[in-house]
């Protein structure tokens, strides 16, 4: 099956475009839930999510992506594939139930225990999900996919709102991870029809060992990477100042979750078709770039710049201390926001070696660097996960460039453009926003004048300097309200 660039960033669009109205929910919900709810309650749930995450990385087993990127998956592997996450889900599921105690001993509260008993069941659900999810992506049916995804978020947020209003404390946002993924699931199921059966049979998994093991390793490093600052911070600080910490990283990570993560779902089998053509696949690489820093960069900016009446409007006067934390995550969520590629580009080539070696290094340091950080609290806690950004960014993407073959030269003069604007966008609606404070208008108010002046200061930015990234923004929004998915050439 082959696959332009062009191709691609279309097929990407629709993923796009759904997670943007599944994400804008939670937009719209997180003010309802953080008037209702505690800095403490949000802590609380924080505390118990890295356990899960850490869990649900064994569940994959690293399976799912080599059914991906496999050239032919046998009826028989489907169903040995299914059966092996299946029995590895109810495995960790009781492990996550063991540990619950020593959590708790960790934190300095059992309060998390029962929290994490209820979602122990996670693991089960995720794992009946992995092989529909293979399937379609396979299949590139990446709108069922979003799909399902919207139906699950949306199924959680009414849970959510629903029993936040009605006392439930931290038990609304408990249930609402668990409707996530019970209706998520089902969704799957009823879009995929993967050819499975009651088999199991274990020469099937021989071929895909290899590449599974790296995979799982290199996921493994990376969430021990990215929740090490809350299970630090929380065990350091408390639940209080956890909450305010996983409300920035929250507000910050929404753009990544819509546009990065939207685009990086389609990627893995995207970019393993046209693996053996470097030429294209460096091209379709800098495409999705140019994309992804077309749109989130300026909504980082903007983030950084308007941080303080942003959380007041948002979240209400008692998260006030989100804004310092949300004005430092912004630069990373930029970051973050392109680096979120690295991963299925590693595994579309076959190198997931080469992935588990680097993310092993990154995280080890940047756990180093969040534990001294942790003297300073969440604030230090967040300037060590920008500084390690910094530090760290240009020898991973020096590493993946030079497998894809794609100068860096290249990528720095497709992306500088846009990068550029932002930069002078956020400086100018700060320098605005300031001015603003200083004459007596309202946190709401300064939101009113300085989020137009900052799109359009952007916007005429873009027309000026960037017009080769807007063509591709263009060109993708044509495809999805057009209606036409991806499609092999």
């Amino acid at each position: 099956m082959a696959q332009n660039s062009k191709t691609l960033v279309k097929g990407a669009s629709w993923t796009v475009a759904a997670n943007l109205a599944k994400i804008m929910s939670g937009i719209l919900v997180l003010p309802l839930l953080a008037r209702v709810l505690t800095a403490s309650d949000f802590g609380l749930m924080q505390m118990a999510m890295p356990v899960i995450l850490l869990s649900m990385v064994f569940n994959d087993a690293g399976i799912g992506p080599a059914l991906v990127r496999a050239e032919k998956v046998s009826k028989s592997l489907w169903s040995t594939a299914l059966w092996t996450n299946v029995m590895i889900g109810l495995v960790l599921a009781v492990l996550v139930i063991l540990l619950a105690p020593l959590m708790a001993l960790l934190y300095s509260t059992t309060d998390v225990v029962p929290i994490l008993m209820a979602l122990s069941a996670l693991c089960l659900f995720q794992t009946f999900g992995i092989v529909p999810f293979a399937w379609l992506q396979r299949e590139m049916k990446f709108k069922s996919i979003a799909g399902a995804d919207i139906l699950g978020h949306a199924s959680g947020i009414l849970v959510a709102v629903i029993l936040a209003f009605n006392g439930a404390g931290v038990w609304a946002l408990v249930w609402q991870q668990l409707t996530i993924f019970i209706v998520r699931t089902t969704a799957l199921w009823i879009a995929a029809h993967p050819p499975v059966m009651i088999a199991f049979v274990f020469d099937e998994l021989k071929p895909i060992i290899s590449f599974s093991v790296s995979v799982t390793l290199s996921n493994l490093v990376n969430l021990v990477g990215r929740n090490g600052d809350y299970v630090i911070l929380g065990s350091v600080a408390g639940a209080t100042a956890l909450g305010f910490y996983s409300l920035a990283y929250r507000l910050m990570l929404m753009p990544v979750q819509v546009f990065s993560w939207g685009i990086s779902a389609i990627l893995l089998p995207g970019m393993s078709a046209i693996q053996a053509d470097r030429a294209r696949l460096a091209a379709a690489s800098l495409r999705v770039y140019q994309l992804v820093s077309l749109i989130t960069f300026p909504i980082m900016a903007g983030a950084w710049a308007l941080s303080g009446p942003l959380v007041m409007v948002v979240l209400g006067s008692k998260m006030q201390p989100v804004a310092e934390l949300l004005a430092i995550l912004a630069a990373v969520g930029a970051m973050q926001s392109m680096s979120s590629s690295h991963g299925p580009l590693f595994m579309a080539i076959g190198r997931a070696d080469v992935m588990f070696r680097w993310s092993l290094f990154v995280n080890t340091v940047t756990v180093i660097a969040f534990l001294i950080g942790a003297r300073w609290g969440a604030v230090g806690v967040a300037r060590a996960y920008l500084i390690m950004n910094l530090v760290l960014a240009p020898p991973g993407y020096y590493i993946l460039f030079r497998l894809i073959e794609l100068p860096m030269r290249t990528f720095v003069s497709a992306i500088l453009p846009t990068t550029l604007v932002a930069i002078l966008m956020a400086i100018l609606v700060r320098y605005a926003s300031t001015y603003l404070v200083e004459l007596g208008v309202s946190d709401l108010g300064i939101l009113l004048i300085c989020v137009p002046l900052g799109a359009a200061i952007y916007g005429l930015g873009v027309l000026a300097v960037a017009k080769p990234a807007l063509g591709i923004a263009l060109d993708a929004a044509r495809q999805v309200l057009s209606r036409k998915e991806a499609v092999a050439n």
